[in-house]
């Protein structure tokens, strides 16, 4: 494989954005990989087993060139052990923001497994209702997965680089990182299929 682009960041901070540019850029991309695998991670979200989600997907990425979105931030400890030559991005957006357009994401509607084990991973603790989760306490878990990945990524010493979801020079700014032609990064916001709510705002 001449190259592997990995986007850790948590969904509803521009994954969907990334992979369209990506895509642009003549790469061969994986987003969210469906309800199917969605459903096989059932096993793992009792214990929050990463080793168990990562043995899939590691198979099921084979040949892709750039990722994003579940379960990849899931898996960040993982992908810089198992890829020290990759190329690691993580896109993060004011947690305020971000909170709001979760809120929106997940309204109405049961969240995916790995959406389940996302939440669940982040706060901690066992995930019963989202709403049940005060903004406070999704912001702070926001800032602190955030957090663990860049102080991990230091510590491994892998290519890696952050970059603001507001930023009005986002995609010159990603597109130096990872020596893209195209940089142009456009608000892509779709419902995967199988999911049965209308996202708005930005992936």
């Amino acid at each position: 494989m001449s190259r592997r682009i990995v986007n850790l960041s948590l969904h509803r901070s521009g994954t969907q954005s990334f992979i369209d540019m990506c895509w642009r850029n003549n790469l061969r991309c994986l987003h969210w990989p469906g309800v199917g695998f969605d459903l096989l991670c059932r096993p793992a979200l009792a214990s929050l087993d990463t080793a168990y989600i990562w043995s899939m997907y590691n198979y099921i990425s084979l040949g892709y060139e750039a990722m994003a979105d579940l379960p990849m931030p899931l898996l960040f400890h993982e992908a810089m052990h198992q890829w020290p030559d990759a190329e690691f991005v993580l896109v993060q957006r004011k947690p305020a923001d971000w909170v709001k357009s979760v809120r929106r994401h997940t309204r109405n509607r049961r969240l995916d497994v790995l959406e389940k084990f996302q939440y669940a991973m982040i706060l901690t603790r066992p995930l019963g209702n989202i709403r049940d989760i005060t903004d406070a306490d999704l912001e702070f878990a926001y800032t602190r997965f955030n957090d663990h990945v860049i102080a991990l990524a230091r510590e491994r010493r892998v290519k890696f680089s952050t970059f603001q979801l507001d930023d009005p020079e986002l995609g010159q700014q990603i597109a130096g990182f990872l020596s893209f032609a195209n940089s142009e990064f456009r608000q892509v916001d779709r419902t995967p299929a199988g999911r049965s709510a209308k996202a708005s705002g930005t992936a």
